[in-house]
């Protein structure tokens, strides 16, 4: 049976037995209401028969207080009485009426008794008419005594026999309907307790059953689960009958299965992909061995050959520079411009080599530097001075204040003289005429900053990155560099344990900032 089934049928029996508990409490309360309606109709028309019987004393008393002292406001209130006790007559009878439409035929003789009242009513009233009296005058004794003793005897002998006989059946039946109501509440309790104990014990039965049928293949569907989730793909579950369950522990099974071979797949590919990033670990580091003994070969190669350029370059501009001075009767001015070409590209290419031996010993760790303490402000001043004689149309500022100037740096002041020196021949080079460019100085914690700042054409994003890496210049360069420049100055500050950065944007100028450490001294917090 489907698991569903069984759900639908333990709904369904659940239902049954509160529909059923519904049922025998709509009966009980409806009969309870019977009995309720039948004691308020009794009770009732008991009322009715005492207020009836006293309404006939009230009557036969003003007729007799009416003929012995006839009045206006007696006859008015023998009339009210005599409409009071036809309405009591009438309402007696719908109510007797009521009675028989609730219980039936049962209650016809009621309603004969009533119309044997009502008979009765009416010869009392009528010996009484007899009387014929009016406001002329009281009647006398003797015309009194017969009528009334005709009237009193109706009264006691055929009335009041019929009205407590009504009265004696009404209060009957008023005890049997309260003893009825409570015979029906008793049954609501016990029908109710045995009602709602079936149903408890139906639904903990049903209840139990359906746990014990869920349970059992969800407990080994969860072990199931756990299992394939410690890596145990080999685990397999119980497969069950022909219900939702079962269903779903062979399919379960099915997945295990499938998991089981995508692991070995996935497990082979893995060890094949460890084998190839083995195989390919190990070439990289072949390659990237090779690559490392190049480049060591390639800075040695550079270091040796700008070391064995210097030497003849230097000759070349020695031999020069003499025979300009010990031939100078004998040569033509031809001759000596040309001397003075060689010594002067032999004094350029020699700066070149310097450059670039500098540059391949910084990357071998070996360049040396002829360090020494000095004040940072005539080494500024210095380096503004010399690149204003290279200057034409562009205006050069200085701008650092006392305690910037003051501050000692340990330094090469050869190599940062250079290092600036190139920043502002770049500077000057890329700056439109009449502009100003500016050199500021300033402390910071254990440290100095030098900006070289221009409003020049600036550096395109895509060459920022690039800019200090050697021989390579930018897209909007001027024509002439050798694009070394950056990378000697780069070298330099890196040499000195400094930084340098680059900030530019196209259009807007260039700021390169310089960063070098200084000693500590007394104005910091210790010894300068």
């Amino acid at each position: 049976m489907q698991f569903r089934t069984k759900i639908v049928d333990f709904a369904v029996a659940l239902a049954s037995g509160a529909a059923l508990c519904a049922t025998l409490t709509l009966i009980l309360a409806r009969g309870i209401d019977r009995g309720l309606e039948s004691v308020t109709l009794a009770e009732e028309q008991l009322a009715l028969y005492l207020t009836m019987e006293t309404n006939v004393s009230d009557m036969l008393r003003l007729y007799i207080t009416a003929a012995a002292a006839p009045s206006d406001a007696y006859l008015s209130r023998l009339r009210e009485t005599k409409d009071a006790v036809q309405r009591d007559v009438e309402m007696i009878r719908g109510i007797v009426a009521d009675e028989v439409e609730f219980r039936g035929e049962g209650e016809l003789e009621e309603l004969e008794r009533l119309d044997r009242i009502e008979v009765v009513l009416r010869d009392i009233e009528r010996i009484l008419d007899e009387l014929a009296f009016d406001v002329r005058g009281p009647l006398p004794v003797d015309a009194l005594a017969e009528p009334l003793t005709r009237a009193v005897e109706a009264l006691d002998e055929r009335l009041a026999p019929l009205i407590d006989l009504s009265i004696a059946d009404d209060a009957g039946e008023v005890l049997e309907a309260r003893a009825e109501i409570a015979a029906l509440s008793r049954r609501s309790v016990w029908i109710g307790t045995i009602a709602g104990l079936l149903t408890l014990v139906t639904a903990a039965v049903g209840v139990f059953a359906l746990l014990n049928t869920f349970m059992r293949p969800f407990g080994s569907i969860l072990e199931g689960a756990t299992r394939l989730a410690r890596g145990e793909l080999d685990y397999r579950i119980p497969e069950g009958g022909r219900d939702e369950f079962g269903r779903l522990s062979r399919d379960f099974n099915v997945m295990a299965v499938q998991l089981e071979r995508s692991d070995r797949a996935l497990r082979a590919e893995e060890e094949e992909l460890q084998r190839r990033v083995a195989a390919r670990t190990a070439e990289l580091e072949d390659a990237n061995a090779r690559l490392s003994a190049q480049d060591a070969t390639r800075r040695r190669f550079l270091a040796d050959v700008s070391h064995e350029l210097r030497t003849p370059l230097t000759v070349m501009r020695g031999e020069a520079e003499v025979a300009l001075r010990l031939s100078a009767e004998t040569l033509d001015e031809g001759a000596r411009a040309a001397l003075g070409g060689v010594v002067e590209q032999s004094e350029h290419m020699s700066r070149l080599v310097d450059d670039l031996l500098f540059v391949a010993r910084r990357e071998a760790g070996e360049a040396p530097l002829n360090l020494s303490r000095v004040r940072l402000g005539p080494l500024l001043e210095r380096t503004v001075t010399d690149a204003r004689q290279l200057a034409e149309g562009v205006e050069i500022g200085l701008v650092a204040d006392a305690a910037a100037k003051g501050t000692e740096i340990e330094v090469d002041p050869g190599r940062v003289h250079q290092l600036l020196m190139v920043l502002l021949d770049n500077a000057i080079r890329y700056s439109p005429d009449r502009e100003t460019i500016t050199v500021e100085a300033r402390r910071a914690a254990g440290s100095v900053e030098i900006d070289v700042r221009d409003r020049g054409i600036g550096i395109p994003a895509a060459d920022l990155p690039h800019v200090l890496d050697r021989f390579v210049r930018g897209s909007n360069a001027l024509p002439g560099g050798t694009g070394l420049g950056l990378p000697v100055a780069q070298a330099i500050a890196q040499a000195h344990g400094g930084a340098l950065s680059i900030a530019s944007g196209e259009g807007n100028g260039t700021t390169v900032t310089l960063t070098l450490s200084r000693p500590v001294d007394p104005e910091d917090g210790g010894p300068a």
